[in-house]
């Protein structure tokens, strides 16, 4: 009877590794935005994002717009190398200061 439990146990974690290995490109943003909203210090500008180690085959950059005062816009762009597809998009709004700013303190 344990035999079979471990046997289950083996099967779901293969079935749930399979499903990590064929995320879309959505999830692929979605992590990259997870990391680019770690600090609450941001610069405008493109930074390119390497995905070749965990996802071979695409490529990305977070691009940080400063929409207001201290409002920044992220856009985490994912492209398969050698295209054949549209680039796919998830933005996200974040709360935080300037890289070179020196908050409230004079």
């Amino acid at each position: 009877m344990a035999i079979f439990a471990i046997l289950e146990l083996v099967s779901a974690n293969i079935r749930n590794a399979r499903l990590l290995q064929e995320t879309g490109d959505e999830e692929k943003a979605a992590m990259m935005l997870a990391d680019a909203v770690q600090t609450n210090k941001f610069e405008e500008g493109s930074v390119p994002v390497d995905l070749s180690s965990v996802y071979p085959g695409y490529s990305g950059e977070c691009v940080y717009t400063l929409v207001e005062t201290n409002l920044y816009r992220i856009d985490a762009v994912v492209t398969k190398d050698g295209g054949g597809s549209a680039p796919t998009t998830l933005s996200t709004y974040v709360y935080g200061q300037a890289q070179n700013s020196t908050g409230l303190h004079p």
